[in-house]
């Protein structure tokens, strides 16, 4: 394509005019023309939309969704078919012209540029070069896309990465136009990016810069300036000269001038720069100052330098010849500095150590010793706090102890009184049977309330003999038929179970006066005993009046009931061990049409086993 948008087919060593392809498309500028000799495909990039086509007829290029690329700037056929278009706003589309895959614009994942610049090298891979910043290279990764394959710029690879046309040779070589002449950067032996120059004045007076082009022809390279046509040999020459080693000429603390003497046993060097500097935390802002020697004259230098271990990369080549760190964290340094002249390579670096010592509260025998501070302190105030909770759990039990004893204190009067009232009016009508009988079981009873008191565990079989006992001693007393029903889990060894004393007994009695002595007719309790893992759950049921036709019969004993449950339920939570379980439930029951049908109470205490050499 000439500068006067006429499009020319160069073949058989002829040039044939094919600008009417471009005009039937019905554009008038072109921006980028490119052929296929595989496929005999042209590409044209117009100022609106592609085209594509043969040297016959070009037809705008649609996708399979029927959208238009708008706007191309440049288009290449790189590797596996892939279009690259790059449009006037900076984007990069890819475009497959492989029919086996459905085509599409697909745009590539990379910021906006309008100074971006395309390039294909012989394995027809896509360099996309961002001016001033770096060049990269990309290969055909998973479709759709492409993978980032490799970045040269100034931090990785020490390349100067500002100039304005690049291309590639053969060997894989880059050729860079910059304002000093032709740059060039290439692999040694393969393995890291190294670049070298050639001065060219012609170069260095040219005024239109953006008509620089450097392409191969041959063993040669070729530069295009605006009115002249420069050529060369692009054998790079072998390098074997070194740049002189940077002379590190003063460093200075705090951006003062600073006597080292004071600092560092020892100095070395013309300029009394301190060995083996050691400095303390504060000390932390530090100032060098270097120089490359050189006996050339107007011979330009670079320095780079980079500092570890908090660097790992070289900085930017700069002509500066100092360099200020400041506020530096306690750490062991070494700065690296090196220098480069023009045309040769990087001369060995000058380093210098220094170490910023940790203030006393940040190493680690202080912090031991605040550790041992610390847990010495937090293990004292636990020991108390512990003591403290161990007394406080013991003058709880004491007090739920006083509280059970003065209950039982309460209700033994009441019941002994009654039951000889009971036994009086069975002897004063000459039932001598009856009365020798109940006089035999609340002996019995009598004894085995005053043994379990002793205790604050007692075998659950014990608890259901004593509470046998009471529930017929209160039958003989009240003159009643009441059927008291046992069910016990077969999974259940009363003998190898044990329970606070006294837990069940209250709501026997509950429900004997209070649901049953008003009811009239069947009068019954089911005691029901079930093992669940860990806990043992007991069910007393009764089908008397409820709680809320007893509630209207109160008499004196309620404080006594509500208190005696209250106490029952603290003691179930302490022997349970957990102050946040439920272990008293308390259930109204009723039938379908309202009325009351009993009572149910629900207590739950976790399993425990006794050893097998308890006796009780």
């Amino acid at each position: 394509r000439t500068r006067q948008v006429q499009l020319y087919l160069l073949r058989d060593g002829l040039l044939e005019n094919k600008t009417h392809l471009v005009k039937a498309s019905g554009q008038q500028f072109p921006m980028s023309v490119s052929y296929d000799a595989a496929s005999g495909k042209i590409l044209v990039a117009n100022d609106s939309l592609m085209t594509i086509g043969n040297e016959w007829k070009l037809d705008t290029l649609f996708d399979s969704g029927h959208a238009i690329m708008p706007n191309p700037e440049k288009v290449m056929i790189a590797e596996n078919d892939q279009l690259i278009i790059k449009s006037q706003d900076g984007d990069v589309f890819l475009y497959s012209l492989n029919t086996k895959n459905e085509n599409y614009f697909y745009k590539l994942p990379i910021s906006t540029s309008v100074e971006r610049t395309l390039k294909l090298d012989h394995e027809k891979k896509l360099w996309i070069y961002d001016k001033g910043k770096n060049i990269s290279r990309y290969t055909h990764g998973h479709s759709p896309g492409l993978a980032l394959e490799e970045v040269i710029d100034t931090y990785s690879d020490n390349i100067n990465t500002s100039f304005y046309h690049f291309n590639f040779d053969q060997n894989g070589t880059i050729w860079c136009v910059n304002n000093k002449g032709i740059q060039y950067i290439y692999k040694k032996n393969g393995k890291k990016w190294q670049s070298g120059e050639f001065a060219i004045y012609e170069i260095r007076d040219a005024a239109y810069t953006d008509w620089f082009k450097v392409v191969e022809s041959e063993q040669l390279m070729w530069v295009n300036l605006k009115n002249q046509l420069l050529y060369f040999d692009r054998k790079i020459p072998e390098r074997t000269a070194k740049s002189a080693n940077v002379i590190l000429e003063e460093v200075q603390l705090h951006n003062q001038v600073t006597s080292w003497d004071n600092f560092s046993d020892s100095l070395y060097s013309y300029f009394e720069i301190p060995r083996d500097l050691q400095l303390k935390y504060h000390e932390n802002t530090l100032t060098f100052f270097y120089n490359c020697p050189t006996t050339v004259e107007d011979l330009g230098s670079a320095y780079s330098y980079r500092l570890l271990p908090q660097d790992t990369i070289w900085s930017k080549p700069s002509e500066s010849k100092s360099i200020s760190f400041s506020q530096l964290r306690p750490a062991q340094y070494t700065l690296q500095i090196r220098s480069r002249n023009t045309g040769m390579e990087w001369g060995d670096p000058t380093s210098f150590s220094f170490l910023i010592r940790k203030p006393f509260w940040d190493t680690i025998w202080f912090r031991i010793f605040l550790l041992l501070l610390v847990s010495g302190f937090v293990a004292w105030v636990f020991r108390i706090r512990l003591r403290q909770e161990r007394v406080k759990g013991e003058v709880k039990s004491q007090l739920l102890e006083l509280e059970m004893r003065a209950l039982r204190a309460q209700m033994n009067p009441h019941f002994i009184y009654n039951a000889l009232n009971s036994i009086q009016s069975l002897v004063a009508t000459n039932q001598t049977a009856s009365a020798n009988k109940y006089i035999s079981k609340f002996a019995r009873l009598l004894r085995q309330v005053l043994e379990n008191s002793k205790q604050s565990e007692i075998h659950l079989s014990r608890e259901l003999d004593s509470l046998r006992l009471y529930v017929d001693l209160e039958k003989l007393r009240l003159d009643e038929e009441v059927k008291f029903i046992e069910h016990i889990e077969e999974t259940i060894a009363p003998a190898a179970i044990l329970i606070p004393p006294l837990v069940l007994q209250p709501f026997i009695e509950n429900a004997l006066w209070h649901g049953l002595s008003s009811k009239k007719g069947e009068k019954i309790i089911k005691l029901t005993i079930t093992d669940d893992q860990d806990w043992i759950h007991f069910s007393i049921v009764d089908n008397g009046i409820g709680r809320i036709m007893a509630a209207s019969l109160k008499s004196s004993s309620t404080y006594h009931e509500s208190t005696a449950m209250l106490v029952t339920e603290q003691r179930l939570r302490d022997f349970n061990g957990d102050i946040n379980s439920i272990p008293l439930e308390i259930e109204d029951l009723f039938s379908s049409d309202g009325s009351s049908e009993g009572t149910r109470v629900l207590l739950h205490v976790r399993k425990k086993l006794s050893s097998p050499t308890s006796t009780q």
